[in-house]
């Protein structure tokens, strides 16, 4: 493993830790806590998919080891400097293009996303369309569990049409499998 580029700032509350062989860097916010600086917000943006393994990799007790370093604790109780205060608002700006260069669908959990309502395949790209019917699903399932009749009105088609559409988008990976006793 490379050493880590480590960057304090904030008055010592933030960590900016980036790997050169991993894919992944990781913003991290500290508090104190009975005597001792614990993460209390813990940021990962990663080039590629996220999954348990990569949290399990995560240097969690590492990171707050160089929390609780004395270099970290010079930097505790100092008023924030413009250089603080400059790599605080860079660090977020880093985030704030990434999320703003997300898919629209990945860019605000649980906030509306308008997306084009659900139409008969085109024959073209299948793929494509079944990645639509996944977007569509997820977002009819926030709104009611009768999410096949939804699909079915939407796109003009009949009910089965619209469940055997979701069962071909699970088919294909773009849905998780479903819960037994669920009707799609």
């Amino acid at each position: 493993m490379d050493e880590p580029e480590v960057l304090l700032f904030g008055g010592g509350k933030w960590l900016r830790v980036s790997w050169a062989d991993r894919p992944y860097r990781v913003l991290a916010r500290v508090e104190e806590r009975d005597g001792r600086r614990v993460i209390v917000d813990l940021v990962v943006r990663s080039r590629e998919h996220v999954d348990s393994g990569t949290l399990k990799g995560l240097p969690i007790g590492w990171l707050e080891g160089v929390a609780n370093a004395p270099e970290a604790r010079e930097h505790l109780n100092e008023s924030n400097t413009d250089t603080d205060r400059m790599s605080l608002v860079l660090a977020e700006l880093e985030l704030v293009i990434d999320e703003m260069t997300a898919k629209p669908a990945e860019r605000f959990m649980g906030a509306e996303v308008k997306r084009q309502p659900l139409q008969r395949p085109d024959g073209r790209d299948p793929d494509f369309f079944y990645r639509q019917v996944a977007e569509a699903y997820m977002d009819v399932l926030r709104k009611t569990s009768a999410i096949a009749p939804v699909l079915a009105e939407e796109a003009g088609v009949p009910v089965a049409t619209a469940r055997r559409w979701v069962q071909e988008a699970r088919r294909r990976g773009f849905l998780p499998p479903a819960r037994q006793g669920r009707a799609g």
